[in-house]
């Protein structure tokens, strides 16, 4: 009975603990760009919250419901793909106007997504693994022949923004990065804390048995797969207007 006492004041300074952790880091983050404005710093900045964003996006799925998706790359490339494809079909010159389009390209994703979830979720363990890595070749392969579309082999270019040089050219992709990985970040803990977590997670754990205590396993799997390509999807967007080039 006396231990009760001591136990929860040290609770609480935990979860103030991480509480203030986890403002100073966002702080650190926002700030970065005003801390170490050099294009060195900021390129590798974009590329480390683009990875968080995508390991984030990617766990939802794999994560949360133990379905291994060695093909969400297809995910990542098809959302950078149709980004391209609509700033160059529209003519929309390169500056902040684009960023729109990011969301476009993620329901663009999304329709896939929902595709390819519906088939290859109506299998399990080694044999979706196989089914994901096979999606993802047919997307590589479907790049590489569909020439009119994607430029094949020549590749897809993006429009360019010249009125971004020297060190500010980062910038805006660092902060279009930021807010995805931080939406995912946001999702993926919602998730986790939502009945809709706790049915992947059953699912992980044992899908039979989640099955009959009443989990709509399907609609829960095929949900996670969409919310995880949708972000993979955005994120690849962004890339591709960061390196002009697919």
């Amino acid at each position: 009975m006396s231990a009760m006492p001591t136990v929860a004041p040290r609770i609480s300074q935990l979860a103030a603990l991480k509480a203030l952790g986890l403002v100073a880091l966002a702080a650190f983050a926002l700030l970065l760009p005003l801390i170490a404005p050099d294009a060195a710093t900021t390129n590798i900045a974009v590329f480390t919250v683009m990875y968080v964003g995508l390991a984030t996006a990617w766990n939802i799925m794999g994560g949360y419901t133990g379905y291994i998706s060695l093909g969400h790359a297809a995910f990542f490339g098809i959302g950078g793909y149709a980004f391209g494809l609509m700033l160059n079909h529209f003519h929309i010159t390169a500056g902040y106007v684009p960023f729109a389009l990011v969301p476009v390209a993620g329901l663009l994703t999304a329709i896939f997504a929902v595709g390819i979830g519906w088939i290859a979720l109506r299998t399990r363990a080694a044999t979706f693994v196989i089914v994901t890595i096979a999606f993802m070749f047919i997307v590589q392969l479907l790049a590489e022949n569909l020439v009119t579309l994607t430029g094949g082999g020549a590749g897809l270019s993006l429009p360019y923004p010249h009125e971004w040089s020297g060190d500010f050219f980062n910038i805006p992709f660092y902060y279009a990065m930021l807010v995805l990985a931080a939406t995912a970040l946001v999702l993926s803990w919602w998730i986790r804390r939502s009945k809709f977590g706790l049915g992947l997670l059953a699912i992980r754990d044992d899908e039979d048995k989640a099955l009959a205590v009443g989990v709509p396993t399907r609609a829960f799997k095929l949900t996670a797969f969409v919310i995880s390509a949708t972000l993979g999807g955005m994120i690849g967007a962004v890339y591709g207007y960061y390196i002009t080039y697919l």
